[in-house]
């Protein structure tokens, strides 16, 4: 596995939301224009509309880049922090497996209907308006 390298822009925003979090304060979207687009890269992108994205790229590289930067950064909904101890970051761990748990049996629920597209099914009642096979998906109409 190659080494990550940080741009000095992913070190700055790196910096700024550990120092935010060693004061217990979470960074969000707002912070970060506020404090970041002065003397960076990240004032070009606030202007053509990238900003959100760059940031949110950025911290999934800072995070994998485990080997220079140990500390991960998460988010909770109200911002960007790093955890200060590791009760908060298992309690973050286990709201993100269960939602990610609940993605994925949502996902398989879609999976199962889309695998009976085209099958028959027992209609018991004739004068049903029913089909009698399964239908999974929509028919386009021009």
């Amino acid at each position: 596995m190659q080494e990550i390298k940080l741009t000095p822009r992913q070190w700055h925003l790196y910096a700024f939301i550990k120092e935010r979090s060693e004061i217990g304060r979470k960074t969000n979207y707002d912070d970060l224009r506020e404090n970041l687009v002065i003397n960076s890269d990240y004032s070009r992108m606030l202007m053509n509309g990238d900003f959100d994205r760059t940031v949110r790229k950025d911290i999934e590289t800072i995070n994998r880049a485990y080997t220079v930067i140990q500390k991960p950064i998460i988010n909770d909904g109200d911002g960007y922090y790093i955890p200060n101890s590791i009760g908060k970051y298992k309690e973050w761990s286990k709201r993100s497996w269960r939602k990610l748990k609940k993605m994925l049996m949502e996902l398989s629920e879609k999976d199962k209907k889309m695998g009976l597209d085209g099958q028959y099914r027992l209609m018991f009642d004739e004068d049903s308006k029913e089909r009698d096979f399964i239908e999974s998906i929509v028919t386009e109409r021009n």
